[in-house]
Parts: C-alpha cells; structure tokens; sequence
C-alpha cells in the first residue's frame, strides 16, 4: 500500500510540469511540441439601430440582413456601432450597404408555343 502511495504521489508531482512534448494540455507559450496555439477569431462586429427615436439592438450583420430580406432595416435606418462617431444611415456605412445589394428578378421564362387552332 505504501508502494502505490508513493507512486501515486510521484504522478501528482509530475502534473503540469512541462515534458518532452510541452506542457500537459498543450497549455505553454510553445504549445504540444512547439506548435503554436491559433489565434482567437475576430469578434463580430455588433450594431444599434434607431427605431422611432429609441436605440435598439445590439444585433449581429447576420441578423441585420435578414431585417433587410424582411423590409424592416433599409439604407435609410440609423445604425451606430462602437468606433463609429455619431449615427448614420446603414446605406452609408460600406459593411452594411452589401446587405442592401439588390438581387435580379428571375430570368424570363421561355416563350409557349402558339396555340393550333382547334377543327
């Protein structure tokens, strides 16, 4: 019993030192065997919008353009985000006016064949 006491204690003593292969859990500055860690990913940008007077928000673009599919946020809404001095109109502000970009209608459809006349 002694014998796996010391043994167990050893182990404990040995988590989180670094080994041959970096930190346990890949967590120093080299990472598992010096591979970096990726950076972290870019925090969405997030948006205000004025609706009758009052800011409302904040919403992602994703939801902004399904606002925009659904006629409710147009070029003329007031949007403001942090780092933007003062409101504008979301038609002005050029990562919003792609949301605004106006699809084609769909393509003709093809001419019918005139009718016989019937006997």
């Amino acid at each position: 019993a002694g014998m796996g006491a010391a043994i167990g204690a050893g182990m404990a003593g040995a988590v989180g030192r670094a080994g041959p292969w970096g930190q346990v859990g890949g967590a120093t500055a080299g990472g598992m065997g010096g591979a970096q860690l990726p950076p972290p990913a870019p925090a969405e940008t997030v948006w205000h919008i004025a609706v009758n007077g009052a800011a409302d928000g904040p919403y992602g673009r994703g939801h902004l353009g399904r606002l925009a599919r659904d006629g409710s946020f147009t070029r003329e809404t007031l949007v403001w985000t942090p780092g933007l001095e003062g409101w504008r109109a979301a038609g002005d502000v050029p990562e919003l006016a792609q949301l605004f970009i106006v699809q084609p209608p769909p393509p003709p459809l093809p001419p019918t064949p005139p009718q016989l006349p019937q006997s």
